[in-house]
């Protein structure tokens, strides 16, 4: 089921609550979250109404994870406040440059395997900000490419911290607008 929404972009929809991503990238999520399937931690940056965030809850809760999402403009939603109760998700209603928000992802990142998504309102910058935090074996991803960030945007970032893109012709060729590095 798609959606026309006001600015004429669509919205679609996880288990009834709406997201900002199309199908080809949920598939290509659940496909990596099976795949990849020992986060102990997943971060979110930008919850909109729970859509992802219960995709990655439903994740975690299967891994024995647990996700944390951050938006100080978070859209309560009822059926996500189901999902809420239910699964191991936490949302922060924190702006994530705020020194509070930075102290609760960097203490989540010490311990275990994180997987950092970076769809917030300034992806470029979360993205930058948050991946000199990451271990080997982490992953980050950033939604909105080529809109909103670019692989130029990030270069001197993905070489300081030692970054491998992953599934760069997956993504392609779902014509996803996801970015996905690991930390080598």
């Amino acid at each position: 089921m798609e959606t026309t929404v006001l600015g004429g972009g669509h919205l679609y929809y996880f288990n009834g609550i709406p997201l900002m991503h199309h199908y080809g990238e949920i598939y290509f999520l659940e496909h990596f979250l099976v795949e990849y399937d020992d986060f102990k931690h997943i971060i979110e940056f930008g919850t909109y109404k729970g859509g992802l965030s219960s995709l990655f809850g439903l994740a975690a809760y299967r891994m024995g994870a647990d996700v944390h999402t951050f938006d100080i403009n978070y859209y309560e939603n009822p059926v996500f406040e189901k999902y809420r109760k239910l699964l191991p998700i936490t949302v922060h209603g924190l702006n994530v440059f705020s020194d509070a928000a930075e102290e609760i992802v960097r203490d989540l990142m010490q311990d275990g395997r994180t997987l950092l998504y970076c769809d917030g309102g300034r992806k470029k910058r979360e993205f930058i900000k948050y991946a000199p935090y990451l271990k080997t074996g982490d992953v980050i991803m950033a939604h909105d490419n080529p809109v909103e960030i670019r692989v130029s945007d990030i270069k001197d970032t993905i070489n300081e911290c030692n970054l491998a893109i992953l599934f760069e012709n997956e993504l392609s060729a779902l014509r996803s607008r996801q970015l996905c590095f690991i930390k080598n």
